[in-house]
């Protein structure tokens, strides 16, 4: 019955309940965006593969400006993504340190079109039901 009175009668949303809609959604994408900027990601170096992310450079910095005042302790060496001691020395590790922000400014970037797409997609949508079932995140099989 309910699907029979739908077919006769079309129903208006406001536009208002409309745009607090797009924006609930822009919000979710926004934290979407958050998430994914402060996760990690692993890139390859070297045959090893490294972590990446704001707590891996957070963690690298301070080692690379020992590293460069030749303060290293003997032996020294740095964990790959694999839980692998890599032996390091200060060239490597300023290559390691210049990899991992070519590969988060990167990976930046393409949450920043991302998140961007995603708020062009929701800003064009009038149907309430469309702007609710928007799906936040990568595009499938991405």
């Amino acid at each position: 019955m309910l699907a029979r009175i739908k077919s006769l009668y079309s129903i208006t949303v406001p536009e208002s309940i409309l745009a607090d809609a797009r924006q609930k959604k822009r919000a979710e994408i926004n934290a979407w965006r958050d998430e994914q900027e402060n996760g990690s990601m692993i890139f390859s170096l070297n045959g090893h593969r490294w972590d990446c992310g704001k707590a891996s450079q957070t963690r690298l910095a301070p080692v690379v400006a020992v590293a460069k005042s030749g303060m290293l302790p003997p032996g020294f060496f740095w964990t790959d993504a694999d839980n692998t001691d890599v032996p390091m020395t200060t060239d490597e590790l300023t290559a390691l340190e210049a990899a991992m922000q070519q590969n988060m400014v990167l990976q930046g970037f393409k949450i920043h079109e991302r998140q961007r797409q995603m708020k062009e997609g929701v800003d064009k949508l009038t149907d309430y039901k469309a702007i609710k079932d928007y799906v936040v995140g990568w595009p499938e099989g991405s």
